[in-house]
């Protein structure tokens, strides 16, 4: 996570005592809390459009007799790695 990278370098390269550290790191937690939920409304899921225009996304050359091993996609955010 390039925050926590940028949080750790600052402490690195200043001399800053237990309290103030803990004081920053206090406030930090929430500004980052408030950053994903800004994101997360500006955001959509890529996966929730494919699964409402599944149509639009299938083969038209597939056809289904023709095969018996077919890999069916998982398209929960879960199952995406």
């Amino acid at each position: 996570m390039p925050h926590v990278d940028i949080m750790s370098s600052q402490f690195k390269s200043r001399n800053i005592d237990a309290a103030k550290a803990n004081a920053t790191v206090k406030a930090f937690i929430p500004a980052v809390q408030k950053l994903r939920e800004e994101l997360s409304e500006r955001t959509y899921s890529l996966w929730g459009f494919i699964r409402s225009h599944v149509t639009e996304y299938r083969n038209p050359l597939y056809r289904r007799d023709s095969t018996t091993d077919v890999l069916r996609l998982t398209l929960c955010p879960q199952s995406v790695r």
